[in-house]
């Protein structure tokens, strides 16, 4: 399993539902990427990140492990804080990203169960939104102002020669 390239199409394009999830091959793929995340240093990874045109994602940091199949964002919180992110797809490019303290998505879980506006904070909230991205065809510096995205072209084109 190899990270898909950034300029790929896939990670620029919205992830549509999961007609039909048979939770079984969800299951597998998730358990790879599960396996992923320990071999890359990662916190979380989405299967478009890995060329899965699929609405799906994992998180696994510190004591929390959790597959998201078909997630949906029904509620984020009006208070922001700016962390700093980085992203398996720019390794070791890190920036402040402003984004929600808290939020509630609903999803199907590893084992198949529909979970409905579980409540998320913290760091495990702050990936579950990284991911979230992904589904969305975003990526973290989407939510950079003008002023800070030039801050992250200049560290992209020292890290890989080209801007985002």
């Amino acid at each position: 399993m190899e990270l898909t390239k950034y300029s790929d199409p896939i990670l620029n394009k919205k992830m549509d539902m999961i007609e039909e999830p048979n939770i079984d091959e969800l299951k597998v793929l998730a358990d790879k990427l599960y396996v992923f995340i320990e071999e890359n240093g990662g916190a979380g990874v989405a299967a478009n990140q890995v060329g899965y045109d699929l609405r799906m994602f994992v998180v696994k940091w510190a004591d929390y492990q959790q597959t998201f199949i078909n997630p949906v964002i029904t509620w984020e919180s009006e208070e922001k804080l700016v962390l700093e992110e980085g992203c398996l797809t720019f390794k070791d490019v890190f920036i402040g990203v402003k984004r929600p303290v808290a939020s509630r998505v609903s999803y199907i879980d590893y084992d198949g169960n529909q979970q409905e506006d579980q409540l998320f904070t913290g760091i495990t909230n702050r990936i579950i939104l990284h991911e979230y991205d992904h589904m969305e065809g975003r990526f973290f510096f989407s939510h950079l102002s003008k002023i800070q995205r030039d801050r992250f072209n200049k560290k992209m084109i020292k890290k890989y020669g080209k801007i985002a």
